[in-house]
């Protein structure tokens, strides 16, 4: 019997051939038997891809996570640099109402007290000098480093976001292409189908037995008036 096109069963008195029949309803069962098994494989294989997925948007989450507490840390240590910054500023104001002092001759020109003085405000502005550079660089390189995590951790996370959504879509089209399918192939091999066309041979054969048995019988007629 060819697999797709249209089924021949013998005839029969009462119908069809029963065994054709059942041979037919065995080799379709085990036809279908297949598809599902095959069907169900993929399915299988598409819901271990969207669990893998969704395993690896789950750590890059936590990823993102770590580094936006890292970048946090970074913003706190950032604070305590310009409160450092802040006493700084206020020991360069004290430096200069020291030097205001100097000029205002509150100490005077010439003596051991304003060489030292002189000293003391050149020390203390030198390494006010130093301490701002460094602790400008400081503050330059931790907003780089804090933008640098906080940008790669979104970008990758947005890629995998992206990636598990065209996963999830790509599942769904073809489950339901699947599930198509399935409905198409049972629809066409329907057994209800078969008892139809059963159904219509069998009324045709009861209609030519009956014009069979009326032929007989006028035939008789005839011959009986001969």
């Amino acid at each position: 019997m060819p697999g797709n096109s249209t089924v021949v069963f013998r005839g029969a008195l009462n119908g069809y051939n029963k065994n054709d029949v059942i041979d037919y309803i065995a080799q379709m069962t085990k036809t279908h038997a297949k598809v599902k098994a095959d069907y169900e494989k993929k399915i299988e294989i598409l819901e271990n891809r969207l669990e893998k997925a969704s395993a690896e948007n789950a750590e890059l989450s936590a990823k993102l996570a770590e580094a936006e507490a890292k970048a946090a840390r970074l913003l706190e240590r950032l604070n305590e640099a310009e409160e450092l910054i802040k006493a700084m500023q206020e020991a360069q104001n004290d430096a200069s109402a020291g030097i205001s002092s100097v000029e205002q001759g509150k100490v005077l020109p010439g003596s051991p007290d304003e060489v030292q003085s002189d000293v003391d405000i050149n020390e203390k502005l030198r390494l006010y000098d130093e301490i701002s550079g460094r602790i400008g660089e400081i503050i330059l390189r931790a907003n780089a480093v804090a933008d640098d995590i906080v940008n790669e951790a979104r970008n990758r996370s947005r890629a995998l976001l992206e990636k598990t959504a065209d996963d999830i879509s790509e599942t769904c089209k073809m489950l339901i292409s699947i599930l198509d399918d399935a409905k198409n192939q049972l629809r066409n091999k329907s057994i209800l189908d078969i008892k139809s066309d059963a159904d219509t041979k069998e009324s045709s054969q009861k209609d030519d037995i009956l014009r069979s048995l009326n032929n007989i019988a006028d035939d008789d007629k005839d011959g009986g008036s001969v």
